[in-house]
């Protein structure tokens, strides 16, 4: 009897990043530089770096997932990049955030404090972003088609 070999499940690619947590901030809008460097400034501003926490920042195709690493077994964020409704570098370039959509017109900021900056922070989750959109977009029959379909079921 021919020996089988079975599909392997696809392992998505995770980028790990060693920052540290500012923290969270309920947000008025889900996108906006300013939204964004206002969280930012905010969080910096009322707290000291002893106060951050120390995790590990788990980029992946469709999660960003923030993991303490003060306790592994603590996940302190984890925000499907469906619902990422921006992010960016602040003012100082240590500084990376996003917004996520909680739903109800609610939105979070979660800030982060990156060394030696926020670059390749900020490129991992432009990925992940860019990604799902080309996923989106290939998922959806092209516009010609569905009125091409509309037109003959009538």
């Amino acid at each position: 009897m021919p020996e089988l070999d079975f599909p392997t499940p696809k392992t998505e690619l995770v980028q790990k990043f060693h920052v540290q947590y500012l923290g969270m901030l309920p947000v008025a809008k889900p996108v906006g530089m300013d939204t964004l460097n206002n969280a930012i400034e905010s969080l910096t501003d009322s707290s000291s770096r002893e106060d951050w926490m120390p995790v590990t920042m788990n980029v992946a195709d469709a999660t960003v997932t923030v993991i303490s690493e003060r306790n592994e077994e603590e996940v302190v964020v984890e925000c499907r990049v469906r619902f990422l409704s921006f992010m960016g570098v602040g003012k100082d370039i240590h500084t990376f955030a996003f917004i996520m959509d909680t739903g109800n017109q609610h939105f979070e900021c979660h800030v982060f404090w990156c060394e030696p900056n926020a670059g390749n922070v900020s490129e991992a989750v432009q990925a992940a972003c860019m990604l799902r959109y080309q996923k989106c977009l290939v998922a959806r029959p092209p516009f010609r088609e569905k009125v091409r379909h509309s037109l003959q079921t009538q």
